[in-house]
């Protein structure tokens, strides 16, 4: 048996909370780790735990994905939509210590610990942590991964024989404090966890355009297409933009037919401090009509901190284009303008 499972046993035997320091994690390792798909954010935990059945492993995992799923589905944080993976590997008791993974002994009772700091911290994105639990409830297993991706308690331990705590004020009823559900404080601190450990686009921007198509055609048809869209954009730390724009839009002709219909289109580009160049994807049509020119560039000026501003127009054969943008900054960690 492992020097490190040793460690965590003899914790699980003496205490049940959570301890101020960690002596025994693997340093640099990516147990949780972060991928960004345009605005979708995905943590990923990833947990060894020797002696746990698979019937067991697989019951961790949903009860603590299906707490965290409800809440992100809700809870946004800022202009990201947060996403959660459990992978609980059972082991045997002679495995050797995996460092992109943490370390979780199974013990007897209703009790749950991870080493690590106390307080909110990005601890786990950087080592490898151990911990024991035993038979929680789904907010208890959901609670644990909550250490796991870097939140503190909200309690305070009143009496230790037998153990007591009690919410911190204004935390009753939540997840960290005694496994009520998870509200917009702790996805927001999530969210700053996220963002102290480098693992966020360095911001997010959001808004509208508006899009106007006006088709004359020479034996007098006249076309309009009328769309009405949401932008969100994410920018890294170089300058490369991502993101999509969704547009609804009706199309109506003089000759009484009118109908509607909807698009959404990739977008890729760049930010400078003068404001945003960007390519839309060219496949997205609506009545035959291109909702934005493959050869075209959409630019939107930065006209202030936070904010972009635009009115792009142009003509292509007999139709006539008119985009207004309005972006505003919503997760911002550069200064902008």
């Amino acid at each position: 048996m492992r020097t490190r499972w040793r460690f965590v046993l003899a914790l699980a035997l003496l205490a049940t909370q959570t301890v101020a320091h960690a002596q025994s994690v693997q340093a640099q390792a990516q147990a949780t780790s972060v991928s960004v798909k345009a605005d979708v954010v995905t943590i990923t935990v990833n947990i060894d735990v020797p002696g746990v059945s698979k019937k067991d492993a697989k019951a961790w995992k949903a009860d603590a994905e299906s707490v965290w799923k409800e809440a992100f589905g809700r809870l946004p944080y800022k202009c990201f939509k947060l996403q959660l993976v459990v992978n609980v590997t059972p082991q045997s008791e002679d495995f050797e210590a995996r460092p992109d993974h943490h370390l979780i002994f199974k013990t007897d009772g209703v009790n749950g610990m991870v080493l690590k700091p106390r307080g909110d911290t990005t601890f786990p994105y950087e080592n490898a942590t151990d911990g024991a639990w035993g038979d929680l409830p789904a907010a208890g297993f959901a609670h644990e991964v909550g250490h796991l991706m870097g939140l503190g308690d909200d309690y305070t331990e009143v009496s230790k024989n037998p153990r007591v705590t009690k919410p911190l004020p204004g935390r009753q009823h939540t997840l960290m404090a005694d496994g009520g559900p998870v509200d917009k404080a702790l996805v927001d601190r999530l969210g700053a966890v996220l963002r102290k450990a480098g693992k966020l686009p360095s911001s997010c921007w959001t808004g509208a355009i508006r899009v106007r198509v006006v088709e004359t055609f020479p034996e007098g048809t006249v076309c309009n297409l009328a769309g009405d869209g949401r932008v969100t954009l994410i920018v890294a730390g170089s300058g490369e933009v991502s993101g999509t724009i969704d547009v609804d839009s009706t199309y109506t002709c003089n000759f009484g037919f009118s109908d509607q219909d909807s698009a959404s289109m990739d977008v890729a580009g760049q930010r400078t401090d003068e404001g945003f160049t960007l390519q839309l994807s060219s496949s997205c049509k609506c009545y035959g009509v291109l909702i934005f020119p493959p050869d075209r560039l959409l630019e939107v000026p930065i006209t202030g901190p936070g904010r972009a501003e635009g009115t792009l127009t142009f003509r292509l054969s007999v139709a006539d284009y008119t985009y207004t943008s309005s972006l505003e900054c919503s997760a911002c960690e550069e200064a902008v303008g």
